[in-house]
């Protein structure tokens, strides 16, 4: 009983190390989401009273977003929650008028993992129309100085050139946990590496019998008398009846 229950937890321990290393190639390799992936079946957008920011936000941001809307493809989701009120005076942006948008606060959330998203990084930005300045169409500010946990590592460009994503943002190795994530996926990863375990267990101790070896501990049970069906190594006993036909 003690060994299925230490076989149990190696499982386990093995399904959350497979879960992570999946998230992270995902992340890593996996092909991003383009703009001609987006489709009515794969997006979706919400307006909610009771919407709030997916992960931390700098001081000066709205209190909650206003609207969001996600991309989910196969092994990945991309979330875009977006909020409107005036920018950070730390900007040194105009504030609101009738001629003066108010600036666009989005947080984008990226999540991987399969079946479920695991591991999720995330960036903010901050923005504001200026079509009344000469030259220019859009004063941006991308937010990323918030914890290490949440924004990940960079990663390199690996996006076709002509390509366009959504949104255009660089790679990064995801390293914030996703709790759904961890409660499901490493459980099916345990039970795949469980059933392989236990059919190389099971192929493992019909060839030590075959070669009239102890099927615990291997030990040659081949010179011992036939009367003897405990291995003097381990103290397995065997059927008195295999010990005789394997010495026979």
């Amino acid at each position: 009983m003690k060994r299925w229950a230490r076989r149990a937890v190696v499982c386990l321990l093995l399904g959350a190390v497979v879960n992570v290393l999946v998230a992270w190639g995902i992340a890593a390799w996996g092909r991003e989401i383009l703009l001609t992936d987006i489709t009515e079946s794969n997006r979706r957008e919400w307006y909610l009273s009771e919407l709030r920011w997916p992960g931390p936000v700098e001081a000066g941001w709205p209190p909650k977003p206003e609207r969001a809307s996600d991309v989910t493809l196969i092994g990945r989701r991309e979330t875009v929650c977006t909020g409107d009120g005036p920018p950070p005076e730390r900007l040194g942006w105009p504030a609101p008028t009738a001629q003066v948008p108010a600036a666009e606060f989005r947080l984008f959330l990226f999540s991987y993992g399969f079946p479920m998203p695991a591991m999720s990084w995330q960036t903010t930005e901050v923005s504001q129309p200026v079509s009344y300045w000469p030259h220019a169409n859009e004063r941006m500010r991308r937010e990323d100085r918030g914890a290490w946990l949440a924004e990940g590592v960079d990663l390199p460009e690996l996006v076709r050139p002509g390509k366009v994503t959504y949104p255009v943002v660089k790679r990064r190795l995801p390293l914030k946990p996703c709790v759904a994530g961890f409660a499901v996926n490493p459980t099916a990863y345990a039970a795949v590496v469980g059933v392989v375990w236990g059919l190389g267990t099971v192929a493992q101790r019909v060839v030590r019998r075959r070669r009239g070896l102890c099927r615990d501990c291997g030990y040659d049970l081949r010179g011992l008398p036939v009367n003897v069906a405990k291995c003097p190594e381990c103290g397995f006993v065997r059927a008195l009846q295999a010990v005789q036909s394997d010495g026979l």
